[in-house]
């Protein structure tokens, strides 16, 4: 595979954000009157779409910016206890080092995802590009091709949810789905990606071209 720039999801990709998910999930909850989520019931919801998730949960598409604005505020106060996904950083370092570029594209705040990158020495992105919504990714992608002048063929976009390979799909370039972060890899087959990848090393190979695919 020769691509020249990479462009990756934070949220579940590079961050584990699973358990700070849960907290703050049930901690807005209870100021929107939504019912506590477990655990397991979290692990059940992997199997969902986005968009899925919204119908479940009970909230309203009116509620959906307000709950936003603070699951990111409160990831601040949360973010010291958010690690890298393992394997993550020696892959980041290595690819930097092989001249890949790297890009993020998060439904995060820029704030927290530079503060994550610069407390765990992953200060090795061009950009860290957010969307207006949940749902911008794909304009947001399109955007960044423009910026960039590259063709479509030389970028990819790497996540561990279906939006991010809708996303990919909606701006003509590939996306490799990762299986280590939220969605499944059952729901993340049925959105198409041109690979899927269960391990930090399995990407490295792919993008280095050692993968059998």
């Amino acid at each position: 595979m020769t691509k020249q720039l990479l462009i990756f999801d934070f949220d579940g990709t590079i961050a584990d954000t699973l358990e700070v998910a849960e907290v703050i999930i049930n901690d807005l909850g209870r100021d929107f009157g939504l019912p506590e989520v477990s655990r397991e019931q979290i692990m059940h919801l992997k199997h969902k779409s986005i968009k899925e998730l919204l119908h479940l949960s009970g909230l309203s598409w009116a509620q959906l910016p307000a709950f936003i604005r603070k699951a990111r505020k409160a990831f601040h106060a949360h973010l010291q206890e958010v690690s890298p996904i393992e394997g993550m950083p020696e892959l980041i370092h290595h690819l930097d080092a092989r001249g890949f570029r790297m890009g993020i594209l998060s439904s995060n705040t820029q704030s927290g995802v530079k503060t994550f990158l610069t407390r765990h020495q992953l200060e090795c992105f061009e950009f860290i590009h957010t969307p207006d919504s949940i749902f911008g990714k794909g304009r947001r992608l399109r955007k960044i091709l423009k910026s960039t002048a590259l063709p479509p063929p030389s970028v990819v976009m790497i996540g561990d949810e279906v939006r991010d390979v809708e996303a990919a799909h909606d701006a003509g370039i590939e996306a490799i789905a990762v299986t280590w972060g939220f969605n499944t890899p059952e729901l993340l087959a049925a959105g198409q990606p041109a690979y899927i990848v269960h391990h930090p090393a399995e990407l490295q190979a792919l993008l280095e071209g050692d993968l059998r695919t």
